[in-house]
């Protein structure tokens, strides 16, 4: 049985993640994937279409067989504007209640999930358990809506679902959908003192705000539907801005609001949006043809049901209910049912879940109830039909497809980047030492863009000096850009922070720490970067997955070099450097370093240079540049790139 102290624990840990909806989550997702990947559990990490965002699903048992899925989503709702007696970030107890932005939605649920995995990892279950971890729930769903589409897609899916929002451990069989709509209104600004020849949008959004609180007052005394806490379809303005200045007519301003009543078949259709165009009184914008209302349709996220077969599965879990319960917010459990039977049941209150008395009880049943749940659907299918079932193999691509960042056992990649990162030098010229008239580098200019580049010159051509200036140096004249930074008049904080957060380099002759293992080395990266890959993923990429725990006495020169290039990557860089990369290595043993270079420039999208006096590599590159007595001579581009393994030399 687990600790409830080791739970509590591990929710201090999620909670000092910021994991606000318009903030990154990956750190989060890192952080349980190590944790699970040091289990031996199998993990699988999927990137969202924006840098940021990533899914994780984990597995413990078999993996062809369906299994249940623990589901939570690893966002909070904001902290701005709410008067916080504590810092929301850190987990503090008072009067037997745990404090903090997310503990009771549903970072709770997520600890008591990542306290149970370890002894079902060690219980050799018959049936697998599987966690997944989305992005986003609180805005737009995105998140699930890419897991689900990808698990649909998937040979072997999970049968059955708990999802853990806020429910007091009461298993709940259906939940109202939430169409969230943005209603945005064009008006004609001139000085309030002529305010009778403009048009406020702000007077005409606030219109709206009255036409929606009407159209509920309607709808409140209209059909009804006991089963759920709020009866009634229900619309509701949370949000309205607009405006410039207090004697401008505003031009603009938009409100948001939701009607979560979609697909509750009892309550009617939803509240049509075109309703609100002739609602509001002021909708003709008084005949000014520049302005006009318009309304998008923002989420979309459809009810769960309660049909008999939920219902059935909710009294078999025997979580902590008696019977059945709805509720009225919104989840995740629509997106997942069709083709996964789900429930919604976790530890917290709703009630407290976006304020700032966001709590969970320092006592919660929670982490026996999940427990115990997990274990028996990983003990007996009895729980949820189809549980053990062995499906057929269909042709369909396996999980393990996709945009992995890693797969134990498997190949690991990583999201291909947007295509603005772009390094550029325009007459850029360094002297050997100030107070100096000769100069090593004199007037380069080039513009690089997600390229695998060679430099190619003779000793004492100043190959290296270029590059140094892209790591440590700046120039002494010219320009240095990179996106749209000028570098060459950065101070040194932003300097520090342009080569901590966007440079790899690979040193000719490693410079690894002796006394470390190879994870360890690359690990003193990852324990710096924002956003790092785990140094197993890392060393995965370069091929070294077995040899991660070894010294560099006990690796070949080769082994040495790629723990090199794992240690540079590892912190997602935009540019890699790579001074002689090859310089101290045999020819096989080169050529595997080069192809290890060439893939993380093609499946990372990082720009990756290269110096090197060896010519014969140039024939791998899209661009050749070759300086001579500081300058640079020439720019070639080639047509088609060579493999590693064609080059001889």
């Amino acid at each position: 049985m687990m600790r409830l102290p080791d739970t509590i624990e591990t929710l201090r840990r999620l909670v000092a993640f910021d994991t606000v909806s318009s903030n990154s989550n990956v750190e989060l997702i890192d952080w349980v994937a190590n944790r699970l990947d040091d289990l031996g559990v199998r993990v699988f990490v999927q990137h969202g279409p924006e840098p940021g965002k990533a899914n994780l699903f984990a597995t413990v048992g078999p993996a062809d067989l369906p299994g249940l899925m623990l589901s939570g989503h690893s966002d909070v709702v904001p902290v701005t504007g709410q008067d916080w007696s504590s810092d929301p970030f850190v987990l503090t107890e008072r009067d037997g209640r745990l404090h903090g932005r997310g503990s009771a939605d549903m970072k709770g649920f997520i600890a008591c999930c990542l306290e149970t995995l370890p002894r079902l990892a060690a219980a050799g279950l018959r049936t697998p358990v599987h966690l997944a971890l989305s992005y986003d729930e609180e805005t737009d769903m995105g998140g699930m809506r890419q897991l689900a589409a990808h698990l649909a897609a998937a040979p072997v899916r999970p049968a059955a679902c708990i999802i853990g929002e806020p429910t007091m451990m009461q298993v709940v069989v259906a939940n109202k959908g939430a169409a969230i709509y943005r209603c945005r209104i064009r008006g004609f600004s001139v000085h309030s003192s002529l305010r009778d020849r403009g048009v406020s949008a702000v007077e005409i959004g606030a219109e709206v705000v009255a036409f929606i609180s009407a159209l509920q007052r309607r709808l409140s005394a209209g059909l009804r539907h006991d089963g759920f806490e709020f009866p009634h379809t229900s619309v509701h303005a949370g949000m309205i801005r607009g405006g410039t200045a207090h004697n401008i007519t505003a031009r603009d301003c938009e409100v948001l609001f939701g009607a979560p009543c979609r697909g509750v078949r009892r309550l009617g259709r939803r509240p049509d949006p075109g309703a609100l165009r002739t609602g509001a009184a002021a909708g003709d914008a008084r005949g000014v043809p520049e302005c006009g209302i318009a309304i998008d349709e923002v989420v979309d996220a459809r009810r769960s049901t309660s049909a008999a077969t939920c219902t059935s599965r909710a009294r078999s879990c025997r979580c902590a209910a008696t019977a059945p319960h709805r509720v009225s917010f919104g989840t995740e459990a629509g997106i997942l049912q069709g083709g996964v039977q789900t429930v919604v049941c976790g530890p917290g209150d709703i009630q407290v879940a976006i304020s700032p008395t966001n709590t969970s009880r320092s006592r919660s049943s929670g982490t026996a109830s999940i427990s115990s749940t997990a274990s028996r659907a990983g003990c007996s299918a009895a729980t949820f039909p189809g549980l053990s079932r062995r499906p057929a193999h269909d042709g369909r691509r396996p999980l393990s497809g996709g945009n992995t960042e890693h797969e134990p056992g498997g190949a690991a990649r990583g999201p291909r980047r947007a295509p603005a990162d772009r390094l550029r030098a325009a007459a850029c010229a360094r002297s050997t030492a100030p107070g100096r008239s000769r100069s090593r580098l004199r007037g380069v200019d080039w513009s690089l863009l997600r390229r695998f580049v060679v430099l190619l010159g003779a000793s004492g051509s100043s190959k290296s000096t270029l590059l140094n200036i892209l790591r440590l140096d700046v120039p002494t004249s010219g320009e240095l850009n990179w996106r749209d930074h000028d570098l060459a008049r950065a101070d040194e904080r932003e300097l520090t922070r342009f080569r901590r957060e966007h440079v790899g380099f690979v040193f000719q002759f490693y410079n690894l720490i002796a006394s470390l293992t190879a994870r360890e080395n690359v690990a003193l990266v990852t324990d710096l970067a924002q956003a790092p890959m785990r140094p197993e993923v890392a060393l995965e990429l370069v091929g070294l997955g077995a040899r991660m725990d070894h010294f560099p006495a006990q690796l070949s020169g080769g082994e040495q070099q790629r723990v090199a290039i794992a240690r540079a990557i590892a912190k997602r860089p935009d540019v890699l450097l790579c001074d002689e990369p090859t310089g101290a290595l045999d020819y096989p043993t080169g050529k595997v370093v080069l192809d290890v270079i060439a893939r993380i420039n093609l499946e990372l999208g990082t720009t990756a240079i290269v110096i090197t006096h060896n010519a014969a590599i140039a024939g791998m590159a899209d661009r050749v540049l070759r300086l001579a007595d500081g300058r640079l001579v020439s720019d070639e581009r080639n047509a088609s790139r060579l493999n590693a393994s064609e080059l001889s030399w």
